[in-house]
């Protein structure tokens, strides 16, 4: 069912691919061996402060960014194209428009199946920080996105989740979300769509591994609608991150050795 183990998340920035010669993409080819390398805009919905598809660059020019990166991975199947990170938003305005973004989105897509990227997954984002408790309620402008035929095959929705309340800004755990991610499996399975965990972290203490362990329980009961997850965030990048997983004196930390391997290890037995 999952491959979290097995995906490298690849963040670009929006602001350097945009208006770049095909010969300056920073993208380059993945190593055979890794199965499913995700490629992923890490650029809020944005570029310079201006929201893509509104005040910011038109979708057209995001989507020919795109069709850059698709016609170097067109014949490269494993490869994931994730549209955008996290879009949401303004501070304390109410500025990005779904509806928008959704046309935006589809304009993506098509010019990533034209560049000739024909089956590859593709991640969709929905606004609010791709919150996946809020995912109903922000989704109905994005279930009309489509491959050029009318299928939604591979469009996947990517999810993120943290359990403090307040999107990920502490190492304690408050927000017990196992029954809300038993509403989010239903939804999808409703409107006969899949999604993907992409991001979710969370402390060592025990109120974490009670939390998270719960949650990862309902991810793999519902695989048919959860195709994978993966938690973030570790690496040579992570090490001083308020919820970082990078092993300390060669020893999984507290939320991995209890939550995240084992239950990773369980998706794959049950699959």
């Amino acid at each position: 069912m999952t491959f979290a183990s097995k995906l490298a998340l690849r963040p670009i920035a929006c602001e350097y691919n945009i208006a770049r010669p095909p010969s300056s993409n920073p993208t380059r080819p993945f190593p055979d061996d890794l199965p499913s390398p995700s490629i992923d805009i890490h650029n809020y919905g944005r570029w310079w402060g201006g929201i893509i598809g509104q005040d910011g660059p038109s979708a057209a020019i995001f989507a020919e960014t795109w069709a850059q990166i698709a016609r170097k991975f067109a014949t490269q199947p494993r490869v994931i194209f994730g549209v955008q990170n996290e879009p949401h938003d303004s501070p304390d305005k109410s500025d990005f428009d779904e509806t928008i973004w959704a046309a935006t989105t589809q304009t993506v897509v098509t010019a990533i199946r034209d560049a000739g990227a024909t089956s590859q997954m593709i991640f969709l984002s929905t606004s609010n920080w791709q919150n996946a408790i809020d995912f109903p309620n922000r989704a109905e402008a994005m279930l009309g996105v489509t491959n050029k035929d009318g299928t939604t095959t591979n469009l996947i929705f990517e999810l993120h989740q943290y359990f403090d309340k307040e999107g990920g800004k502490n190492t304690f755990c408050n927000d017990d979300l196992a029954s809300g991610f038993a509403t989010v499996a239903d939804y999808l399975r409703e409107n006969g769509r899949q999604a993907f965990l992409g991001e979710m972290g969370a402390g060592n203490g025990q109120d974490c591994v009670d939390i998270v362990c719960g949650v990862l329980d309902t991810l793999n009961d519902n695989s048919d609608v959860f195709v994978g997850w993966t938690s973030w965030a570790a690496g040579n990048w992570w090490d001083d991150y308020e919820l970082t997983q990078v092993p300390k004196d060669g020893q999984d930390v507290g939320i991995v050795a209890s939550c995240f391997a084992p239950k990773f290890k369980a998706s794959k037995e049950s699959a």
